[in-house]
């Protein structure tokens, strides 16, 4: 079962609003959105946020906006709105940051969900970091996490 079904059947209610966070292509909004989720996907990448727009066209429960999730500490309401999400789903967007920025990025993304809402990311397994060229995107940054640096935070 994929850890995005399982996150869905365990911790969500019906018509969650979700921030997909550095959504991507789109792929786990489109999913989120057709199982009846209203979906704020956030995202950098131009190509990104145009394919996600394509695929979810016939979904209404879908709007996408271009920024860095960085940005939240300052543009947070304009980028995501004022209402606090159910879930925010970070599939292997956290990934790109420094290690020490992850930290005080996570204590802002707590401040945009519910009381007892639901984070859930993906990291890399591993150590260490540096620019990464063979991705689907040339030249990004990665960092890889020892599950006991994760606990940490």
């Amino acid at each position: 079962m994929l850890f995005r079904t399982r996150v869905l059947e365990k911790h969500l209610r019906d018509s969650a609003r979700i921030l997909d966070l550095g959504c991507g292509p789109g792929t786990d909004a489109l999913a989120f959105a057709k199982a009846g989720h209203r979906v704020v996907g956030i995202d950098a990448v131009p190509e990104f946020l145009r394919h996600a727009k394509a695929i979810t066209r016939k979904v209404a429960r879908a709007r996408f906006v271009r920024g860095d999730f960085r940005d939240l500490r300052h543009r947070g309401t304009e980028l995501v709105g004022n209402i606090p999400f159910d879930l925010i789903w970070a599939n292997a967007s956290l990934i790109h940051l420094k290690k020490k920025e992850l930290p005080p990025i996570l204590r802002i993304l707590k401040r945009f969900l519910i009381p007892g809402g639901t984070f859930a990311g993906t990291f890399i397994h591993g150590r260490g970091a540096g620019i990464f060229s063979g991705s689907f995107v040339p030249g990004r940054f990665f960092s890889y996490f020892l599950k006991e640096e994760l606990r940490l935070l």
